[in-house]
């Protein structure tokens, strides 16, 4: 026998689903955002240009305050400075494939800057000792670590949620030789309030 409410139950139960409740409501395409990334990836192994050897942690849903945790090596065998042009590309999950170049980022020039600024939690551990102020420049060599990195991104506060492939490339000049690249799977959750 299906559940039969009366007239003014009816209304009441109407009202919380159409108005919400007094907790905030998560708005379903975009807003603020927590960044769980998944893996990292140097793009092509038969030609290191940047050799990286990570893992990343799992996401605790439980805490979503709670840091993922980076751990591995990368060999940077140029200077990464800011004579280094950058380009991010995130390809968005959809349909059981990667819809490629679904938001895309040139930095012309300031590579290292941009970078430094576009994530700093993972600059800094990253390439520990690289100053965070002024002048940007990675010298060639091996970075290891292990440490919590919080995936924020100052500069980006709002962003649709979803499933993201996001390519790191970078050159130096004019030309479009390839100098460094790397790969990043991760997910755009909304942050509760």
């Amino acid at each position: 026998m299906p559940l039969m409410l009366p007239h003014a139950d009816y209304m009441i139960v109407l009202c919380i689903f159409a108005c919400g409740s007094a907790a905030k409501s998560i708005p379903g395409y975009a807003g603020p955002y927590i960044a769980i990334v998944e893996r990292i990836l140097s793009c092509n192994d038969d030609d290191p240009k940047l050799r990286m050897f990570l893992h990343v942690s799992h996401f605790n849903r439980y805490n979503p305050t709670e840091k993922q945790r980076v751990s591995g090596n990368v060999t940077v065998f140029e200077t990464f400075d800011d004579d280094v042009w950058m380009d991010i590309r995130l390809g968005l999950r959809s349909n059981n494939e990667w819809k490629k170049n679904a938001f895309v980022f040139k930095f012309p020039n300031q590579g290292c800057s941009r970078f430094r600024a576009f994530l700093p939690s993972f600059f800094s551990v990253m390439y520990k000792g690289v100053s965070m102020v002024g002048a940007c420049s990675v010298p060639a060599g091996v970075y290891v670590f292990d440490e919590p990195v919080d995936w924020t991104f100052p500069n980006v506060p709002v962003f649709p949620y979803g499933h993201y492939l996001a390519t790191m490339k970078g050159g130096r000049g004019n030309t479009n030789i390839i100098k460094m690249c790397s790969q990043f799977e991760l997910r755009i959750i909304p942050k509760s309030q």
